[in-house]
């Protein structure tokens, strides 16, 4: 059976993402699929750990995770319609890498992801992240463009 993994980070490229794979989803509904967003390691505070107090680090990571969970339940939107078979899943690291190595945990098939994501530069043909995963994922990479 194909297994998608389907990357989000709940900019407009991913999201068009989603429509995507709910679009295979639609043809081939035996298709199971993750959906993953990866918390950036920088956005986990890093060297400003030392100068907060534990309450407001806590606090912190807290809402990076509920705006994860946002992010998801954004993304499965469209695609509960055509399937259940849907995992989601929430990391914290280096986006580009925890996308292969997740690629690689679960044994995927297909990794769908949109070419930019919310870092605001919009000039740019290919994001980073996505510069990086079509680095180090052996298996098809489908990248979702802005119009």
């Amino acid at each position: 059976m194909d297994k998608i993994l389907l990357t989000t980070d709940g900019s407009e490229n991913s999201l068009k993402a989603a429509e995507y794979v709910a679009g295979v989803l639609k043809k081939l509904p035996n298709t199971s699929i993750v959906v993953l967003t990866v918390i950036p390691r920088d956005r986990d505070l890093g060297m400003f750990e030392m100068h907060i107090s534990d309450s407001e680090l806590e606090f912190l990571r807290a809402k990076s995770e509920e705006r994860s969970k946002f992010i998801i339940e954004q993304t499965i939107k469209p695609l509960i319609k055509y399937s259940n078979n849907i995992e989601t899943m929430i990391k914290v690291g280096v986006p580009g890498e925890t996308i292969a190595e997740v690629a690689q945990e679960i044994a995927a098939t297909h990794v769908v992801m949109g070419t930019r994501g919310n870092t605001g530069l919009k000039g740019l043909f290919l994001g980073s992240v996505a510069q990086r995963v079509m680095q180090l994922v052996n298996i098809p990479l489908t990248l979702i463009k802005d119009n």
